[in-house]
Formats: structure tokens, C-alpha cells, sequence
């Protein structure tokens, strides 16, 4: 018997339809990488003298002249994002700007694994330091009073990948430390969680270099090729 016309199309479309869900239901979801703006909106860092030119302000200031950690972070967590979405398309890379109080690191740290569960692979935080010591400086990274091998493998990878950087000194990491153990919350998920402190805003040159385009590309790249380079060793290995 042949069906008429009209009903041959909508078979047609209904096999297409059932193909592309059966398909989609199988298709593996992507490894997730969450980049997170260090601070959030409107809170400052430490209350410090800013050490820059006040005539030429480089960031909001709070009224006691505070200067805003959040500002500095930002556009070096996007960048990033940026630049791991480039090399690695198969990663969904996630900017996770906080802009409450109540989203501190740990907070935040919950969020993103609520959200996306098994699938977060790597959870990285984007900070500057600060100190009342004005010539305080330098980059470094730390994790978690629970961190596994990955976590401060990535962390020795990127402080090694940043040594011949002309911009901001190496400061020793702090590894597996309690002083940071918001980050314990995600490593207690099997997520690599690093924190990165690319800088001392109450440096003058730091800061000055944490202005400078070149030294965020410079971050953005480094930090993107390590993650990526680390992720696909990882993988490699369980084959």
C-alpha cells in the first residue's frame, strides 16, 4: 500500500525528529573549566594607600581611596575565558562573576559544582594581592588544604610557564594550605582548583604591569595552555 503524499512527509520528519533526539541524548556534554572573578563588584581589596598617580585614576575608588580588587581582576579572568575557548573548543569555559557579598570563594565554589556537577573539570580563581608592605610584589598560586596532585601540578606548571615573564616577579606558591580552604571546596569533588595572584595592586610597578595589555595577554595565555595541556595529559593517561 503506499501512503499518500502528505503522509510520507510527516514520516519523513518524524524519523529526522527521533534521529536528532536519539542522537543529542548520547552525545557527551562537555568538560566544564570555570574562571572566576577574583572579589566581586564593589568590594575593595585591602585598605591601603594607593600608589599610583591619584590624578590619572585607573580604577573606581572606594571613599576611604580604596582601590577595587574586582576591577583589576576582571579583565584578566575574561581575557583568559577568551583565550581557552580559543585553543580548546571542546571545553564550555564558564566566567563566573560573583557580585554579591554572600558569593565569597567558598560560596562560589558551590555554586559552580551545583551547577555543573561531574562535569567540572577545573575551577580557577582570579586574584592581585596586597600588602601594607609597599614593595611587596610578585605572582604566585595556591591551593587548597585538600588538593591532589593535579591541583598543584597545574599550579607548579603555571608558576614554571610564567618564570621569564618581563613584567611581575615569582613568589613561591603556597600549596595544600587551610589559609585558602574555600578552595577545598571543589577539590573535594575531583575538580583541579587553583587560586592565581598575578600581582600586587599596592605595588606601583605591579600595578602599573597589571594596566598593560601585554601582561594580560600574557596571563591569558599561559594560564589557557596550561589547563588545557594539563586536561588533555590527564585524559591521555586513562585511555
Amino acid at each position: 500500500m503506499r501512503l499518500p503524499k502528505h503522509l510520507k512527509k510527516i514520516l519523513t520528519a518524524t524519523m529526522i525528529i527521533f534521529s536528532l533526539l536519539f542522537t543529542m541524548s548520547f552525545a557527551k556534554a562537555k568538560d566544564v573549566v570555570v574562571i572566576r572573578i577574583g572579589e566581586y563588584e564593589g568590594k575593595p581589596g585591602k585598605r591601603t594607600e594607593r600608589l599610583v598617580d591619584w590624578n590619572k585614576p585607573l580604577y573606581p575608588l572606594t571613599p576611604l581611596g580604596e582601590l577595587m580588587e574586582y576591577n583589576i581582576n576582571k579583565p584578566i579572568a575574561i581575557r583568559i575565558v577568551n583565550e581557552l575557548r580559543k585553543i580548546n573548543p571542546d571545553l564550555e569555559v564558564v566566567l563566573q562573576d560573583t557580585t554579591s557579598s554572600e558569593e565569597d570563594l567558598n560560596a562560589a565554589g558551590r555554586l559552580a559544582l551545583n551547577k555543573f556537577g561531574d562535569r567540572l573539570r577545573v575551577y580557577f580563581s582570579v586574584h592581585t594581592n596586597a600588602s601594607e608592605a609597599k614593595d611587596a610584589n610578585g605572582y604566585m598560586f595556591i591551593t587548597g588544604g585538600n588538593a591532589t596532585w593535579s591541583d598543584n601540578k597545574l599550579a607548579d606548571n603555571l608558576s614554571e610557564a610564567m618564570a621569564n615573564n618581563p613584567y611581575v616577579r615569582q613568589r613561591n606558591n603556597i600549596y595544600n594550605t587551610n589559609y585558602i580552604g574555600e578552595l577545598n571546596v571543589v577539590d573535594n569533588f575531583n575538580t583541579i582548583a587553583v587560586l592565581g595572584e598575578f600581582g600586587f595592586f599596592t605595588n606601583d610597578k605591579d600595578l602599573d604591569n597589571l594596566t598593560k595589555d601585554e601582561y594580560i595577554d600574557y596571563i591569558a595565555r599561559n594560564v589557557a595552555n596550561e589547563i588545557s595541556s594539563l586536561l588533555n595529559k590527564i585524559d591521555k593517561n586513562k585511555k
